[in-house]
């Protein structure tokens, strides 16, 4: 007989097997989280910039300048390592008029994506330096010839 448990769902006594977590009725995809994510809190003027054709091209224009390497590790650690995203330094939030300015973006990894965002969000002071490291970083590349 296979082991069982209960749905980790709080209040849920149904009794699943081991290896899963929730019950039928409590498991969620990915899909369904996103749409709900869509629907309640996801910024729609934002999500429509980033679905625009502009942003592909100017993102892709991006990766393409940036030898599709990740500038912040390759200026910083003299690390290559493949890029998969553009970041916007000033957020595209904060000024919608420099989502599209070649100065204000970089090419990053998803890793170095979630330190940038970690350290800019943690307060004003860090975002600022955060800000001027990716600017320095884009700088000293252009010079250094790549």
């Amino acid at each position: 007989m296979p082991l069982r448990k209960f749905c980790a769902h709080p209040g849920c006594n149904k009794v699943i097997d081991i290896t899963k977590t929730y019950c039928s009725k409590h498991t969620i995809t990915k899909a369904q989280r996103d749409k709900e994510y869509d629907a309640k809190y996801r910024d729609q003027k934002a999500k429509a910039f980033y679905n625009s054709k502009a942003w592909q091209i100017v993102r892709q224009k991006i990766l393409t300048r940036d030898n599709h390497i990740d500038i912040y590790l390759y200026m910083t650690e003299r690390r290559i390592v493949k890029a998969a995203l553009v970041h916007h330094i000033v957020e595209y939030r904060e000024d919608p008029s420099k989502g599209l300015d070649p100065d204000n973006l970089i090419s990053v990894s998803e890793e170095t994506h979630e330190k940038i965002i970690k350290k800019m969000y943690a307060n004003e002071e860090t975002k600022k330096q955060m800000q001027q490291q990716l600017r320095k970083a884009i700088k000293d590349y252009r010079e250094f010839g790549a």
